[in-house]
């Protein structure tokens, strides 16, 4: 699923899925939630390296990734968050 959050012009709304699911299986899944915090991590990082041209930053995925990183309770990912917005 990172591989698909990192592939430069992905429709919208398939990425869009990708976090949903991401979310689904955090929220439901707590032996799984360290492996979603870690997407989460290194998708947020490679968003910070990434230019205009890189076609990789879509706010509408931002906005969704930093409201579930909230309800999933990821404070760890404030600093990466930070960096991106």
């Amino acid at each position: 699923m990172q591989d698909l959050l990192l592939t430069p012009g992905v429709f919208t709304y398939v990425n869009t899925a990708v976090v949903e699911a991401l979310f689904q299986i955090g929220l439901y899944n707590e032996e799984k939630k360290q492996q979603v915090f870690d997407v989460f991590k290194n998708v947020f990082a490679k968003m910070n390296e990434a230019s205009i041209d890189d076609n990789l930053i879509d706010s509408i995925i931002l906005a969704r990734m930093v409201s579930t990183s909230i309800t999933l309770k990821f404070k760890d990912l404030l600093p990466h968050i930070k960096n991106v917005v």
